[in-house]
């Protein structure tokens, strides 16, 4: 994920790449919700789309055939990721589905872990 510096206008998109290929976009994805009980979302054909709705961010669809989407989109101070979880009965932790997610401040170091924070 990239938000250089973290100076991002709110609505401004937020490009997402992966790790080993960082100029490559749409790679798989393995995202970890940590809430108490652990939660995670797999993927091997998950893929990035524009977000037709007015924040101008980016939607991350773990899956085309279940209706979840993770949404990033940068405020001050950071990004925020939202999800959207129609359909989705694996999210088995207490964290509410429709929260805000927040990223802790970008380091620009490679390999990063992500915690994901509520904020709602």
């Amino acid at each position: 994920m990239d938000a250089e510096h973290a100076q991002q206008a709110a609505g401004t998109r937020v490009i997402v790449f992966t790790l080993d290929r960082p100029f490559a976009p749409n790679q798989e994805w393995n995202v970890d919700v940590f809430d108490g009980q652990f939660a995670t979302i797999q993927s091997t054909k998950s893929f990035v789309r524009d977000d037709p709705s007015p924040t101008g961010g980016l939607v991350l669809i773990l899956d085309p055939n279940i209706a979840a989407e993770f949404e990033l989109f940068s405020v001050s101070g950071g990004v925020q990721i939202c999800i959207n979880s129609t359909g989705v009965s694996c999210l088995a932790s207490p964290t509410n589905p429709t929260n805000q997610i927040r990223l802790e401040p970008i380091s620009n170091a490679a390999n990063l872990t992500w915690i994901f924070e509520i904020i709602s």
